[in-house]
């Protein structure tokens, strides 16, 4: 299974439709918040997209995605104080029997197994305030039989410069 996994783009329309374009076959296409789009912008026809604090229109604000036995929670994380710490997020995702908790809001890219569970911020691709130089930031997960697979990219599509990238997690590490 491949998702691509986007945030924050605050307006941008356009980099979700290059990242369309350069990912047209994937699974599933993850939109995380504060697109200040209405839910009926076609873009939506392909993104599963939450509520950010930035956005006016009716998406859900929490979703849960259950595919292949993995339960993935889509959130923004405004409502869970990511900024502070991400105890609530965490307790949500238990509490949601989540595998995979995918947010944003921070604008901070941000790959994390806490407490049995896959925790990934795929930053801001439009207005980063981490690897501000690499012009913004998105993630691509990758799900075998055996692992986990998050790579992270900027704008122009090349892997961010980290000391692992991509991030490769057997699926063992994760509660399923």
């Amino acid at each position: 299974m491949k998702i691509l996994i986007c945030s924050d783009t605050h307006g941008d329309q356009d980099i979700l439709i290059d990242k369309l374009s350069r990912y047209p076959n994937f699974d599933h296409y993850f939109y995380l918040g504060d697109s200040e789009l209405s839910e009926t912008n076609l873009l939506f026809k392909n993104f599963v997209g939450v509520n950010g604090n930035m956005d006016y229109g009716k998406f859900p604000l929490i979703r849960v995605i259950s595919d292949q036995n993995i339960n993935f929670l889509l959130t923004h994380g405004h409502l869970f104080g990511v900024n502070q710490n991400l105890n609530r997020l965490i307790s949500e995702g238990k509490r949601l029997k989540a595998n995979i908790i995918c947010y944003g809001h921070t604008h901070r890219l941000s790959i994390k197994v806490i407490e049995g569970i896959l925790v990934i911020n795929p930053g801001s691709i439009s207005q980063p305030r981490n690897f501000v130089n690499e012009g913004g930031t998105y993630v691509v997960l990758t799900i075998d039989e055996k692992t986990y697979t998050v790579a992270a990219y900027n704008r122009k599509d090349q892997l961010i410069s980290l000391p692992k990238n991509p991030i490769i997690i057997m699926r063992n590490q994760i509660n399923e």
